[in-house]
């Protein structure tokens, strides 16, 4: 597969005795309307940083796996994560979320985790590798969850706990983190609009969260 062939979710390096990088692509909406993206099945290409960014490997994606957003890893398990909405109407999905974790050393899928909430979007992971903190998604702009970020346990990706974020941000959808502090985006309720965006930080150890 071509990584030149869709858009792609991304990822550096997380082997600190080699550089690699990991590209992903999924189905993210109808074929007649997204030509660019796969039609069924997605894939991950992997890369080779220290060797002029040679194609090392292609990971076939579950079939499940549809309106990828984003990929984070984790070096101390092996794992990579691939949160998605599990269909390509991204558009009116507020009602399921998928949680993808593979084994890097074998490619294995060691779990395929769906959920009863709204959507999923780009998450991170805690630095001790075992909590996900994930944003339920820019789609989701009223009723439950329209501001709020899942707690799961990386092991095994049971949903754990619910962070809402500071009053005045809906629709939530990008994620880091570092030891202490998980570093939240949204948009802002005032205007709703991609014009109107915000960042929130929230103290892990704490439990405080704020709006800026």
């Amino acid at each position: 597969a071509s990584a030149k062939a869709a858009d792609l979710e991304s990822l550096g390096d997380i082997n600190a005795a080699h550089h690699y990088w990991y590209a992903a692509t999924a189905p993210e909406c109808p074929v007649s309307d997204c030509t660019a993206y796969p039609s069924t099945t997605g894939y991950v290409n992997v890369y080779d940083i220290d060797n002029n960014w040679a194609p090392v490997d292609t990971i076939t994606l579950p079939g499940s796996v549809q309106g990828l957003r984003g990929l984070f890893a984790d070096a101390s398990s092996n794992a990579l994560y691939l949160p998605n909405y599990g269909t390509v109407n991204i558009g009116s999905n507020t009602t399921s979320a998928r949680l993808l974790r593979l084994d890097l050393g074998t490619n294995a899928t060691v779990y395929d985790q769906s959920y009863s909430l709204a959507a999923i979007d780009r998450g991170c992971i805690s630095t001790d590798g075992t909590t996900i903190y994930a944003p339920a998604g820019e789609n989701v702009g009223s009723g439950s969850y329209m501001s709020d970020w899942y707690v799961i346990r990386a092991s095994d990706g049971v949903q754990t706990g619910l962070i809402p974020i500071a009053t005045g941000a809906v629709r939530p959808h990008n994620t880091i983190c570092d030891a202490n502090t998980i570093y939240f985006g949204a948009v802002d309720e005032s205007g709703g609009s991609a014009s109107h965006h915000s960042v929130g930080m929230y103290s892990i150890s704490g439990g405080t969260a704020r709006k800026s």
